[in-house]
């Protein structure tokens, strides 16, 4: 009786082992379960950055923060000593310096945002936000003859902020000005508006395309002399950067399109797959 009994138990042991063992389907866990397990700790594995120590900053991102708390600290002070006036009409009331324009001022610029499609080079879509005349076209001489970089860097941060988001590329280049004119300024009006509209837009390259020595300022030409002009102003810089790129080209005054309309061409030779235009303002 005794070594039935322990017959018995032998094989209903035997039995439960089979059940739960590989052969069950319907206990075993699921192959999927397992990639699952493993891809967890591939993932995770010892050095997870939710474990790991935080990094100590380096004495260069000390002196960065530094220097932009001094900055602040500094702008604050100036604009309780020397109340921030409009750079346009000369009057108080803004809240803080860097911007630049009032309300009015704002208001009486030539806001007319524009889509247009140049079609001599091909098809390229050519965005304007402001007409060139009236209040716009002597803030923008202020800025451009008379050097006005405060007119200059608040006209830069209207055109940010009111270009639309779907104007990006993966590079965004200025047209290059003639170099009598961005010696005798000391800047590239351009150059400005492409910096501050490439964050979230497109990594800046503010050499990518270079004017010729020989070519003459635009400004000095009328529309025929222009469109003759452009055609050997410019050239790409290193060609092999823009091939399959989407590219954004930003210039300050759109007159007759000879400048933009050329550069485009040039970086589209350069194997560009996209160009789109933009500029600040375009003559009526």
């Amino acid at each position: 009786m005794l070594g039935e009994c322990n017959r018995l138990g032998d094989d209903s042991a035997a039995h439960a082992a089979t059940a739960v063992g590989t052969g069950s389907p319907s206990l075993a866990p699921p192959a999927s379960f397992h990639v699952a397990s493993v891809a967890i700790e591939n993932a995770v594995g010892t050095a997870s950055p939710r474990l790991a120590p935080p990094r100590s900053p380096s004495p260069h991102d000390l002196l960065r923060h530094t220097h932009a708390f001094l900055r602040r600290m500094v702008a604050a002070g100036a604009d309780l000593i020397y109340p921030p006036i409009c750079t346009l009409c000369r009057r108080e009331g803004l809240e803080s310096r860097s911007e630049g324009l009032c309300a009015d001022c704002t208001a009486e610029l030539t806001l007319q945002p524009r889509l247009e499609t140049t079609t001599r080079h091909g098809a390229m879509p050519c965005w304007t936000l402001l007409t060139y005349e009236g209040r716009t076209r002597e803030a923008i001489g202020r800025w451009k003859r008379g050097g006005d970089l405060i007119l200059g860097a608040a006209l830069c941060q209207t055109f940010a902020r009111h270009t639309p988001p779907w104007l990006h590329g993966e590079i965004v280049v200025p047209v290059p000005g003639h170099p009598a004119r961005r010696r005798q300024r000391g800047f590239e009006p351009a150059a400005l508006l492409a910096s501050a509209l490439a964050p979230g837009r497109g990594r800046l390259v503010p050499s990518a395309l270079h004017r010729t020595p020989r070519s003459l300022p635009q400004s000095e030409l009328d529309r025929g002399q222009r469109l003759v002009n452009a055609r050997h102003a410019f050239a790409a810089t290193t060609p092999k950067r823009f091939t399959g790129r989407r590219v954004l080209l930003v210039d300050d005054v759109r007159t007759t399109g000879a400048s933009l309309e050329i550069c485009a061409q040039r970086l589209r030779e350069a194997g560009a797959a996209t160009v789109l235009l933009a500029a600040l303002a375009q003559t009526p």
